[in-house]
């Protein structure tokens, strides 16, 4: 009642609409249609408007849109679209050289949207977004198009066509020489001072892409082991003890060759921040630094622990195993930026058994 006798004691009223006007008039005569102010040139917003008989037009303009269980890549990983805080740097495109750079957003758009969505979802791409949302593809014309010429093209244009879609980056980190093993504090029964340890890059990301696949750590009272185990047939655990050997550590090769173990408070410290199976995630630091040719090596020694290649003429396929989510999506992650496209699929739950030989039993793993 107070907003309808306030009505009536207007002067003049405005509104956006032909159909708010006609409710409103019922209550003051005095009511004038002012449309939303658009840009013309906007594809998506030509209009036939009226004349504005000299009245300034008033209006405001939304931004394109995904939906919430979107996910954008910054620099401290995977996050939600709702969940992106300002100020954090995101991962973008230079268009005129593919290289991957981090900026912090210029505008931050949190809007409710009704509407149609521009929605994909195959093996390989999967998204929804609003139709003025600028998509950065090539479009296909025929089967044997082989020239890819990117460009921003609104997913409402998309409809009806075949594109390739932009889904990596160069990286441009450099190689860096040696990973720096932290320090830890010396408790009486240490034998010796665990000072900080340089070690060789590209040997670390051998041992520590195989200790993500197959490694654990457990603590007992003053024994702090580390562990690798495989029990394929090859030759990844002689290669890795020859590593730590000749970086100081006393490792060993047991269970008829099928696992390492060593006792280092120095590297056990560091790795069991690396968490257990279902928690495994590859250091933000290695992600954010290393070079093409580095993430490579630690993708490499990944999937000799827990992965396979498969290689048909020129294409190659590679898949890597996990059971941790954080895992999966540092394994993408490291995939876009060594230049290939990845995709996670979750095989569901499974059961697997094997029989195994150890010490002279059988045991089922």
């Amino acid at each position: 009642e107070h907003i309808i006798t306030t009505k009536g004691l207007n002067q003049n009223i405005t509104t956006t609409t032909s159909i708010f006007a006609e409710e409103i008039s019922k209550h003051n005569k005095n009511v004038f249609v002012l449309p939303n102010a658009i840009d013309p040139n906007e594809k998506q917003f030509i209009s036939k408007p009226e004349p504005s008989n000299g009245r300034i037009r008033l209006g405001w303009l939304g931004g394109s849109c995904k939906t919430p269980d979107t996910e954008i890549l910054t620099e401290n990983g995977w996050v939600l679209f709702p969940d992106l805080q300002e100020g954090v740097k995101v991962a973008t495109l230079n268009p005129d050289t593919n290289e991957i750079e981090y900026h912090i957003p210029d505008k931050y758009i949190k809007e409710k949207y009704t509407g149609e969505l521009y929605c994909v979802n195959t093996k390989n791409i999967n998204f929804k977004a609003t139709g003025n949302h600028n998509m950065y593809i090539s479009e296909v014309n025929n089967l044997g198009h082989k020239k890819l010429d990117y460009k921003l093209t609104h997913a409402e244009d998309m409809w009806g066509k075949d594109y390739h879609y932009k889904k990596d980056g160069i990286n441009t980190n450099k190689d860096v020489e040696y990973f720096t093993l932290p320090s830890v504090t010396k408790l009486p029964y240490d034998k010796t001072d665990y000072c900080e340890k340089q070690i060789p890059m590209d040997e670390w990301l051998k041992f520590l892409g195989f200790f993500i696949a197959e490694g654990w750590t457990t603590n007992s009272g003053t024994n702090k082991q580390v562990g690798i185990c495989q029990f394929k047939d090859n030759t990844f655990l002689l290669e890795l003890q020859g590593i730590l050997i000749k970086n100081d550590f006393n490792a060993k090769i047991t269970g008829n060759g099928t696992k390492i173990v060593l006792c280092n408070r120095q590297l056990w410290s560091y790795l069991k921040q690396l968490g257990k199976a279902h928690e495994k995630h590859i250091p933000r630091e290695l992600l954010n630094t290393l070079s093409e040719r580095q993430l490579n090596i630690l993708l490499e020694w990944y999937l000799n622990g827990d992965g396979s290649t498969e290689k048909t003429g020129d294409y190659i396929r590679r898949r890597a195993y996990t059971v941790s989510k954080q895992l999966a999506d540092d394994l993408m992650e490291l995939s876009f930026k060594i230049g290939e496209a990845a995709y996670i699929k979750n095989r569901g739950k499974r059961t697997p058994k094997i029989g195994v030989y150890e010490n002279g039993k059988k045991r089922i793993i």
